[in-house]
Formats: structure tokens, sequence, C-alpha cells
């Protein structure tokens, strides 16, 4: 599932990260992993659908966010963590010692917005798919 806005198709098609090694140095197949809160993605009938691109993985955990973590495959993954408070935001929680989006039913459970049963930051929004 995308995460955020819906974006235009970006690099090549992919399935693996292998595929993208052509690319660059840390280039991955971005939204091939429903964690990466960059995945682009297209909005197809049926809502965001994610699609398999290319793109540039990230480097450290200030480019994953909030619960995530950067591993050295450049893919953002959830962080460790003994308490909620580790996660660094309240739409957080410490399950089995790593991050994990609060399961909500009402934005009022979350310090932001309840998307699908989950906390998250954003809302997101989707778009019509540009050939």
């Amino acid at each position: 599932m995308c995460k955020g806005q819906c974006e235009p198709n970006g690099g090549p098609e992919c399935t693996m990260d292998a595929e993208c090694t052509d690319a660059g140095v840390g280039m991955i197949c971005s939204g091939i992993n429903a964690a990466d809160p960059r995945a682009p993605c297209f909005c197809g009938h049926g809502g965001a659908v994610a699609l398999g691109h290319c793109a540039l993985g990230c480097s450290s955990k200030a480019d994953c966010g909030f619960g995530l973590t950067c591993d050295p495959t450049h893919r953002c993954v959830a962080a460790a963590c003994s308490v909620p408070t580790d996660c660094g935001s309240a739409n957080f929680d410490c399950v089995a010692k790593t991050c994990a989006p609060k399961t909500c039913k009402s934005d009022g459970d979350c310090a932001n917005f309840c998307v699908m049963g989950s906390c998250s930051q954003v809302i997101g929004n989707c778009a019509q798919a540009v050939p």
C-alpha cells in the first residue's frame, strides 16, 4: 500500500533491487517494501496501488522518518525500541522491541490521523495516474 501522496511513475520499473544496480549506488526497487514511506505509486480505480520503480534508497535514519531506521540495503525498516517514546512520535507503539504504528479507530486515538486502522502523520491523497 502506498503511503502519503501518490506520484506519477518514477524511474525504471522493477520487481527486485538487483534490477536497479545499473541505475547507481544506493538505488532500490521502491514500492516493493510497504514500510518505505517514500515508495512511488500511482492511483488506479481501486485507489493507491504500489508499483516497483528504481529510486534512491535511504542513506541515514533521517531519510526514513518516525519509527523507522535505514538498514544496510538502503531500505527504511522498523526501528528498535524499548519504550514507545523511542519511536519519536505518539503515532507509534513499541511492540516486541520494534516500533509499529498504533492501531486506531478514529483520529482521536492518534497524534495526527487514523488511516485504515493505523495512526499516521499524513492522510495522503490520490490523483489520476499519469500515463
